[in-house]
């Protein structure tokens, strides 16, 4: 069964109450020497992706807990997502053979991603709304189908051409630009009116039916 959309905006306003504090303690969970290439950019986007999953398959149920203990279960996802990043760093750099893709500070950023959806070429209109506009995005791709997340990721935040992406998903070029066009059209059916995080009145909002 499909969750009604406002169900999932409902979600999602309840999980951005608590996106700057959970960023705060991820990030202070991460030893020095990984900072270069664990960020807790990427460790926040896999708790979302996990929380919406769970909710939509009726494994947890928000609506019943008090805040302390949504703050406690995303805490322990985060652990384990932090965990399971560490322990694949550490394989890599013992095999030197399959590096890190650094999505959140690569050529791109969770900007871009909304600059895509916007179509404008404008950054948010402060700092504050910077960051609410990167837990907006982070927590908006957790909503979408693996297929376009990834390709939305691997395009926009890790900077690769459309034939790397195309290439890693299996699929042409032609078909990774109809996974981008829906996963943006997607976006802004979750995000509601992006240009909230921008000066100006974002009248110039990226049109459904314009290509990628």
């Amino acid at each position: 069964m499909e969750f009604k959309h406002k169900q999932i905006g409902d979600l999602r306003q309840r999980l951005m109450s608590h996106a700057g504090e959970l960023h705060g303690w991820i990030d202070r969970q991460i030893p020095p020497r990984f900072r270069s290439a664990i960020f807790p950019e990427d460790i926040l986007q896999d708790v979302w992706v996990a929380a919406f999953r769970a909710f939509t398959n009726r494994q947890i149920h928000f609506d019943d807990w008090e805040s302390t203990e949504v703050d406690q279960w995303l805490r322990t996802v985060a652990k384990h997502k932090l965990i399971d990043a560490l322990r694949k760093h550490n394989r890599e750099m013992l095999s030197k053979t399959n590096p890190i893709v650094k999505l959140s500070r690569g050529s791109g950023s969770y900007i871009d991603i909304l600059d895509a959806v916007m179509g404008n070429g404008r950054s948010p209109s402060s700092i504050e709304a910077g960051k609410e506009a990167t837990f907006a995005i982070q927590m908006a791709l957790g909503c979408l189908p693996e297929d376009q997340r990834r390709a939305l990721q691997m395009f926009y935040l890790a900077g690769r051409s459309r034939k790397s992406v195309a290439d890693t998903l299996g699929v042409s070029e032609t078909a990774l630009g109809g996974t981008l066009f829906r996963a943006k059209k997607k976006l802004r059916d979750y995000l509601g009116d992006p240009a909230r995080f921008f000066s100006g009145s974002g009248s110039d909002i990226l049109k459904a039916g314009e290509k990628v």
